[in-house]
């Protein structure tokens, strides 16, 4: 492992732009719930600027969290921890675009080698998510640490609502990390050729696209042979879309009318239907006021 540190959090940035970070590998593999393949691509190549999380409310305080949450969890498991210096980054040996910036290391009387520390925080109303085991996307992010610090264990901790504390211990799984590094790796020969991957349906990668091609130049383009597959289904699906939307309609109608004037509809399995009048208030518009059909649960 090598271990550089910089004097700025832009000099840090814009080294971490040089190769794949822990937290972006899930992107690489399709488990990144914000973030797909063809942005990170995108964000890779200079095509288009990465989000800037300057002014994001929950990174900012996850980020001032990072100590208190650290001191809580060495006074809780009484382990040692070890705070690299601000702005260091950690690059893999072998592979020098694969790159990790652990929040600390820590002693254990379990094992011979440090173990890393990542530090998590969410809101109250994620904390399904880790009832169990921490959420995949951060499990491949400490893979992807251990593999570039050449660490055994990791730990991942976490604030829940700012009130509750949980920590889980990971062990470093080879054969994940190799299947890893082998994906990693043909991410990173694309980024370097321009290469793009396919395009997926997330709206990850519809707002890359927006800012990949925000003009048009007014001169046509020969499209692929498989174009015409996609524009044949493309019919289908707006067919089909239409059925369902006047499908829709048709049944909304039907329960509105079956309601009249009553504002609770009950089905004779249990199932409840309302119709509430509701106004909206004007502000650029006239205010208006109308009903809504709900389904309950």
């Amino acid at each position: 492992m090598r271990t550089r540190t910089f004097s700025t959090r832009d000099e840090w940035l814009g080294a971490r732009r040089e190769g794949i970070g822990a937290s972006e590998a899930a992107a690489i593999l399709g488990e990144h719930p914000w973030k797909s393949r063809y942005q990170l691509w995108a964000e890779k190549t200079g095509a288009i600027e990465a989000d800037d999380l300057a002014g994001n409310e929950p990174a900012e305080f996850g980020i001032r969290l990072e100590k208190p949450i650290a001191e809580a969890y060495a006074d809780r498991t009484e382990r040692r921890l070890i705070m690299p210096p601000p702005f260091t980054l950690h690059q893999h040996e072998q592979y020098d675009w694969m790159l990790a910036t652990p929040d600390a290391f820590q002693e254990s009387d379990d094992s011979d080698s440090p173990w890393l520390l990542q530090i998590k925080t969410c809101n109250a109303f994620k904390s399904k998510d880790w009832a169990d085991e921490p959420p995949i996307e951060y499990q491949i992010q400490v893979q992807h640490e251990m593999a570039v610090c050449n660490c055994e264990w990791a730990t991942l901790v976490v604030l829940i609502g700012g009130q509750r504390l949980r920590y889980f211990d990971v062990a470093r799984n080879n054969k994940f990390i190799a299947a890893l590094i082998e994906q990693e790796q043909r991410f990173w020969e694309m980024v370097q050729r321009g290469t793009p991957p396919e395009v997926d349906a997330s709206k990850a990668t519809t707002s890359a696209i927006a800012k990949l091609f925000p003009f048009d130049d007014g001169e046509s383009v020969a499209l692929p042979p498989e174009a015409i597959g996609w524009d044949d289904r493309m019919r289908e699906v707006n067919e089909q879309i239409e059925k369902l939307e006047w499908e829709k309609a048709l049944l909304m109608n039907q329960l509105k009318a079956a309601i009249g004037t009553h504002t609770v509809g009950m089905l004779p399995n249990g199932q409840i239907w309302t119709f509430k009048t509701q106004t909206r208030r004007e502000h650029i518009v006239k205010e208006s006021t109308f009903r809504v059909l709900r389904r309950k649960k």
